[in-house]
């Protein structure tokens, strides 16, 4: 299971305070603090995203995010400017935006109960009569050694994303994407909320992709929102609560054959199809008691 490593440090900038100074001086506190909630059993539960590889059928687990397209090129490229320190997150961002990549993808994701078109759909299902939703119907499927898959399932033993029939209630956006993340943290870092709804224990996944902008200024407010989340209030933007999803990226749409950068938890991965889920309350984490996490993530509705 991968945890938080290399620039995108999510947890620890969701879980810590932002203050370098209150960081050093509280330092021992926290790990004495840390140590008696390891023995006290203080934990809450934590949602993990399981993460299978259409091409390879490989299984692999992640706590953070995943992203493609533009922050995973900021991201990732980044480091050919470590020598500058954080200002290079900056300098890798005027980069990509002075020569942005456009890419195209194939993007199904089935939706939470949280989500506002759910509740749309369910005043149309009224008024037509019951129906069967796929997500209670889904049946589990053994995953070997790994926790079983409820809505991923159908995904096993297809290696050729453009042969995989989706279940009722799936949604499909085949088209043009600048950028694409799936989140279940609300922070990808101390000054980036990024996807407001997640959460460490919110029982789905913030789902947000861009089409291709008019103008790549319309990216700007993405990049410069300062913590503030109000770049998703813009009219161009694609964001839902899913339980699952699954990204197939088809490169560059100039270049079929450049994939472009797959970013998952910070670590470079194969970019290829990938079917995500949501496993609610997999993992523990250790967390203080006065910790009110809807507070922290300043929770607002899609």
């Amino acid at each position: 299971m991968r945890w938080p490593s290399r620039s995108t440090n999510l947890l620890r900038s969701w879980q810590l305070s932002r203050s370098y100074v209150v960081s050093v001086v509280l330092a021992r506190w926290r790990l004495l603090g840390a140590n008696t909630r390891a023995v006290s059993g203080q934990v809450r539960p934590m949602d993990i995203m399981a993460i299978t590889s259409l091409k390879s059928q490989s299984v692999f687990y992640a706590h953070e995010m995943v992203t493609w397209s533009l922050v995973a090129d900021i991201d990732i490229e980044a480091d050919r400017y470590r020598w500058m320190g954080p200002a290079r997150f900056t300098v890798s961002a005027l980069c990509r935006l002075i020569n942005l990549r456009r890419y195209k993808a194939r993007i199904c994701y089935l939706l939470d109960a949280k989500d506002p078109l759910v509740a749309k759909q369910s005043e149309g299902a009224e008024a037509n009569g019951p129906s069967v939703n796929s997500d209670d119907s889904a049946a589990s499927s053994d995953t070997r050694n790994g926790p079983p898959l409820k809505y991923t399932q159908f995904c096993r033993g297809r290696t050729d994303a453009s042969s995989l029939v989706l279940p009722k209630d799936w949604h499909t956006y085949d088209g043009s994407v600048t950028h694409f993340m799936a989140s279940s943290l609300p922070w990808i870092s101390a000054d980036a909320y990024i996807a407001p709804t997640a959460g460490i224990s919110s029982g789905h996944i913030d789902l947000i992709w861009i089409p291709e902008p008019s103008h790549r200024l319309q990216l700007v407010p993405m990049l410069t929102d300062g913590g503030k989340g109000d770049y998703l209030k813009g009219p161009h933007m694609h964001w839902h609560q899913v339980r699952a999803l699954i990204l197939v990226p088809m490169g560059l749409a100039r270049n079929a054959e450049v994939k472009g950068i797959m970013d998952v938890d910070g670590e470079v991965v194969s970019c290829e199809p990938l079917a995500i889920e949501c496993l609610p309350g997999l993992a523990r984490m250790m967390m203080p008691n006065w910790l009110d996490e809807a507070r922290v993530a300043r929770r607002c509705k899609p």
